[in-house]
């Protein structure tokens, strides 16, 4: 089992984030927090791409994130709850914080992971595989600027198809599904960050079969 973020949780812990700030301004506290939440998805994607950041796994639910540069190293731990970690910024914050240590632990976590981001030139979307993140490739059908989500458009159109494409490895497959993952999942998907994990794709599958060959161990 991947202990990791998906979609949901990610939007559940970015409201709890979101009312920790002392500002005295609700609607810029917002944005500052969500700013803030972009730019630690963005860190740990880089982390992990850069090689800056490895990732042990020490039990089933404990994970230890070494920085490689001067071997600082925090342990993350995931359980029923909300996953803890032993780092300065989620001790500051407390639980439900979400930091740059517990998304890269949750990307290595799983087998496979699809984590959303925006920065101040556009929105980017990465398939982490294994704990490896690459930029997840454009199938474009609708939206020659890129990907969107987090409600029924163009953008979010080809990202359910991009995501669907890349997992089953089959485009008549993705073709076939995209309007209802769409709307079931990337139109609900947090507007800031977010991390889609394979239990949500398997989730999504077992409602809405795949009835083509794919390339992916549960429809082998």
């Amino acid at each position: 089992m991947a202990y990791s973020l998906n979609g949901t949780q990610a939007a559940a812990l970015g409201a709890v984030i979101s009312g920790q700030s002392k500002s005295k301004s609700p609607r810029r506290r917002k944005a500052a927090t969500q700013t803030a939440l972009a730019a630690r998805y963005q860190r740990a994607v880089e982390g992990l791409a850069k090689g800056e950041y490895t990732i042990a796994q020490i039990r089933p639910t404990l994970f230890e994130v070494r920085k490689a540069e001067d071997g600082h190293a925090y342990k993350v731990r995931f359980g029923a709850g909300l996953p803890v970690c032993a780092c300065p910024d989620w001790q500051r914050h407390g639980h439900g914080h979400v930091c740059k240590h517990v998304l890269m632990a949750s990307m290595a976590a799983a087998r496979v992971a699809y984590v959303g981001f925006r920065t101040a030139e556009r929105p980017r979307v990465h398939v982490v595989r294994d704990g490896n993140p690459f930029l997840l490739r454009h199938v474009e059908r609708h939206s020659p600027t890129g990907f969107e989500w987090g409600y029924a458009g163009s953008g979010p159109a080809d990202l359910a198809l991009s995501i669907l494409v890349d997992y089953l490895g089959n485009e008549e497959a993705a073709e076939g599904l995209k309007g209802v993952f769409r709307e079931e999942v990337v139109s609900r998907l947090p507007s800031t960050a977010w991390m889609l994990t394979e239990d949500a794709l398997v989730a999504f599958f077992h409602r809405h079969p795949v009835r083509l060959p794919v390339n992916i161990p549960a429809y082998a």
